[in-house]
């Protein structure tokens, strides 16, 4: 999911059955030197850590890539827009459980 401050990948974790959410953090060189790529990567880690336990889903790894305009936005704004990102991600995982779980359903009766 792309926002204007960061971009969040999302992928199930398919290796454990039941796990935490996993998240990863990265910033290109196309940001700038390593001091501000380092920044960039403080500034989400704390973001996650203040709303990762309300908007992640257990057994889907994150991944949050800064962007250029991460290094000037607000913390507050930065914020909002992982939240917004979250939740959209969210949407779409659960939108995909919910058809995965009434295909098995199909599956289970025709197999009665």
């Amino acid at each position: 999911m792309v926002t204007h401050n960061v971009v969040i990948q999302a992928a199930l974790n398919d290796s454990v059955p039941v796990s935490p959410a996993r998240i990863g953090f990265t910033a290109t060189k196309k940001i700038g030197k390593a001091h501000i790529r380092n920044f960039v990567k403080r500034r989400m880690r704390a973001v996650m850590r203040e709303v990762a336990e309300k908007y992640t889903v257990n057994g889907v790894d994150y991944v949050l890539i800064g962007r250029y305009s991460t290094i000037d936005c607000s913390y507050e704004e930065l914020r909002k827009s992982v939240i917004w990102a979250l939740r959209k991600i969210n949407k779409i995982f659960k939108q995909r459980s919910l058809e995965k779980c009434s295909e098995d359903e199909k599956i289970s009766a025709v197999a009665d």
